[in-house]
Formats: structure tokens, sequence, C-alpha cells
């Protein structure tokens, strides 16, 4: 009986210690982006977690197949901000990242067309004359 009565100890502490732990396992933010006209990936996009305060706390980029897959990030509430060049960037606000099962979170993107300032390169062309040239058939020539 003393025995039965320790085997049941044993695997009630067993299955309370392993749920606590799996309770505090981090969770992780994964997805694609993808570019909204044309739905093609796009790779190296900056998506980035952002605590409430505005303060960087995770990130990454994206894949050759617009994939990313940022872990471990501890459970809780932020801000997710993705960037690109030539994009306007993206920001959602209070996505849950939960324990133990990753959040999914999939981005289209819009174009921003910028028109840049117009650019004038001055310089002086080189000092230097005509380049020499010279065929050469045979040794003697050398």
């Amino acid at each position: 009986m003393k025995m039965l009565n320790s085997l049941i100890l044993g695997i009630l502490f067993s299955v309370s210690f392993g749920s606590a732990v799996a309770q505090t396992r981090p969770g992780s933010l994964k997805g694609i982006v993808m570019d909204s006209v044309n739905n093609e990936p796009m790779p190296f996009v900056n998506v980035v977690l952002k605590d409430d305060s505005g303060s960087l706390v995770s990130g990454g980029t994206t894949d050759d197949d617009g994939k990313y897959n940022i872990n471990p990030v501890a459970p809780g509430e932020y801000d997710v901000q993705v960037s690109f060049t030539g994009y306007r960037t993206l920001i959602i606000k209070g996505v849950l990242v939960s324990p133990n099962a990753p959040t999914v979170l999939d981005f289209k993107m819009n174009s921003t067309p910028t028109e840049l300032p117009e650019m004038i390169i001055y310089g002086d062309l080189p000092m230097v004359g005509k380049p020499f040239s010279r065929q050469i058939n045979s040794e003697k020539d050398l």
C-alpha cells in the first residue's frame, strides 16, 4: 500500500511539474511577407517585435521565399513592424504571442513610389594621354 501511494504521488508530481514546464515554454512568430500587387514573396524584409514602450525585443529578416520565423519569443503582447526600402512600413499593434504554439502573421506590402531629387556630379577629367597600343606578332617585336 505504501508503495502504491508513493507511485501515485510520483505520477501526480510528474504530471503537475510537466504541465508547469510546458506553460513556461517560449512562443514564436512566423509567417510570410508578400507584395500586394503581384502576390510574390518578398525576400530580405525586416520584421521586428517591439514592446509597449517601443523598445526592440527581437527581429529578423525574411528568407528567399518571403518567410520569417522569430523565436524564441517570451509570451506576451507586442507591436510588429515590417519594413523594406521602397515599401510602406506596416505596424500591427497588440499581437499576442502565446506559449507552446507559433503565432502566424502574414503581411502584404504596398510599394511607395519615391522621386529622388536631381543629382549633379562635378569632376575633372584625368590628365592622362591616349593609351599606347602596339601589336605584337613575335618575340622580335618585344
